[in-house]
């Protein structure tokens, strides 16, 4: 009887002291294909990262062709174990959803827009309500700010030194209800960076909860 290419039998495994995977079994034929579905959160990276050697199960067997797996093996070398996972036929790549990472980039270029337009039309208020109430902004032009009583006081104020900017988004991904990405900006007749933000979505509403920029004032002529 030929063996199952991949089988796990009761496999548990941890992140620190969180318990993800219960008990997970499953088998994989030659030639077949499986696709691990659930809620984000529900252990299927975990498994993989267990299957291919990134974690170590605490219980419970893997199999590769009828092959025990041993990851992480205290009493074996990572590096031999990898060669063996090799020389079984294990590959894996791990890829982002290029359907998350389009949703991504689509909060993020719409909180540029809107970030944009407020700043451009002198609305301060605007510009504050795209974050969250407690929000960390920290930039060489505005310095660090917490909150949004401190965020519109001081986009109110540097709007008064430099009217217009320029905000393009360059890439995002998403991990549930958080996004995260960075882009470029640049004031007119003023200085110029990058910024990254980390978004939350809140009631299905979308809010920056941290931004940072590294740029610094424009120099004194």
């Amino acid at each position: 009887m030929a063996s199952d290419a991949l089988s796990l039998t009761d496999v548990h495994a941890y992140y620190g002291d969180s318990h993800v995977l219960h008990g997970v079994s499953f088998s994989l034929s030659p030639g077949s294909v499986l696709a691990l579905l659930g809620r984000n959160g529900a252990g299927k990276t975990t498994c993989i990262s267990t299957i291919i050697g990134f974690l170590t199960p605490q219980a419970g067997e893997i199999r590769l062709f009828g092959e025990p797996i041993r990851t992480r093996d205290k009493a074996r070398p990572y590096r031999e174990e990898s060669m063996k996972l090799c020389s079984l036929g294990l590959a894996a790549m791990l890829i982002t959803s290029p359907v998350y990472a389009d949703e991504a980039m689509t909060v993020l270029q719409d909180l540029g827009s809107k970030w944009q337009t407020a700043y451009n039309n002198g609305e301060p208020a605007k510009f504050a309500d795209l974050y969250t109430q407690d929000a960390f902004f920290s930039s060489g032009v505005l310095g660090t700010l917490k909150g949004k009583p401190e965020i519109e006081k001081a986009i109110a104020d540097q709007i008064k030194k430099t009217p217009k900017i320029t905000v393009h988004p360059i890439a995002a991904q998403q991990s549930g209800n958080v996004v995260w990405g960075h882009g470029e900006f640049v004031f007119d007749d003023g200085p110029s960076g990058n910024y990254g933000i980390t978004v939350v979505n809140n009631a299905g509403s979308w809010h920056i909860a941290m931004h940072v920029s590294n740029t610094s004032p424009p120099k004194k002529q």
